[in-house]
C-alpha cells in the first residue's frame, strides 16, 4: 500500500530543535515507538530535522535524533536515509537507518523505535514560539546556556511568575512583621520610660523620699 495514502499523524509540537525542555517536563523517548509512516504535523515544520540540533536537552529530549542524508525527490520513491543521534561530543554520536518517500507536497518518514531514554526524533526548525519556553535545565549535562552546569539564561515566564505570586509577598509579610516587632518594642520601651516618669511623681507627691 502506498504510505502516500497510508500514514499516522505524529504531532511534533515540541520536537523543534529549538525547543528545550523545562526542568520539570517529561522529555520524549522514542523507545515505544511504533514502527509505521509518519506523517509530520508541526508549526516548525513537517520534515526531520536535518542540521544537528545545537546541543543536548533540546527537541523535548536529551539525545535528539536528525536525518543527515537529504531528503528524496518525488521520483526517488521510497529509499533509505541515515539518521544520526547527538552525544556530548560528537553530532552523529550514532546511526539508525530509516526509510523516507516524497509524497510531492509532504513527506511520510518510515520510524523504528531508539534503543534507549531519553533518545526521539527531532523534527522541524527554528520555531520562534517554542524557543520562548528555552529554560536552565537540571544540572550535570553539558553545553550551552540551554544545557551548562552553570547556566547564565533569564528567568522564565514560570520562574518570573513564581518570584511575582509567591517570593515577592512572602518577603512583603517578613517586611510587615519585622515592622510591627520593632514598633511594638519601640512602644514598650516609651511605656517604661514614661512609667519611671509617673512613678517619680507620684513618689515625690507623697512625700515618700
Amino acid at each position: 500500500m502506498d504510505p502516500c495514502l497510508n500514514y499516522t499523524i505524529l504531532s511534533a509540537e515540541k520536537r523543534s530543535p529549538s525547543y528545550c525542555s523545562k526542568s520539570d517536563e517529561h522529555q520524549f523517548c522514542d523507545i515505544k515507538l511504533d514502527v509505521k509512516w509518519y506523517r509530520i504535523n508541526s508549526t516548525a515544520g513537517t520534515d526531520i530535522t536535518q542540521t544537528p540540533p545545537a546541543d543536548l536537552c533540546l527537541c523535548n529530549t536529551l539525545f535528539p535524533i536528525w536525518m543527515r542524508d537529504p531528503i528524496p525527490s518525488v521520483s526517488d520513491g521510497i529509499v533509505d536515509r541515515q539518521v544520526c543521534r547527538i552525544g556530548a561530543n560528537d553530532s552523529c554520536e550514532e546511526t539508525m537507518t530509516i526509510k523516507v518517500k516524497n509524497c510531492q507536497t509532504f513527506r511520510v518518514y518510515y520510524l523504528i523505535p531508539t534503543n534507549g531514554c531519553p533518545k526521539a526524533y527531532c523534527f522541524g526548525t527554528n520555531n520562534e514560539t517554542a524557543s520562548r519556553h528555552c529554560v536552565c535545565p537540571k544540572p550535570g549535562t553539558t553545553g550551552n546556556a540551554c544545557t551548562s552546569k552553570t547556566p547564565t539564561c533569564s528567568p522564565t515566564d514560570d520562574e518570573s511568575l513564581v518570584w511575582l505570586y509567591v517570593v515577592i509577598p512572602i518577603l512583603v509579610i517578613i517586611i510587615i512583621i519585622i515592622l510591627y516587632i520593632m514598633y511594638v518594642i519601640n512602644f514598650a520601651n516609651e511605656n517604661e520610660s514614661m512609667g519611671h516618669v509617673f512613678l517619680g511623681l507620684f513618689l515625690l507627691d507623697h512625700e515618700v523620699f
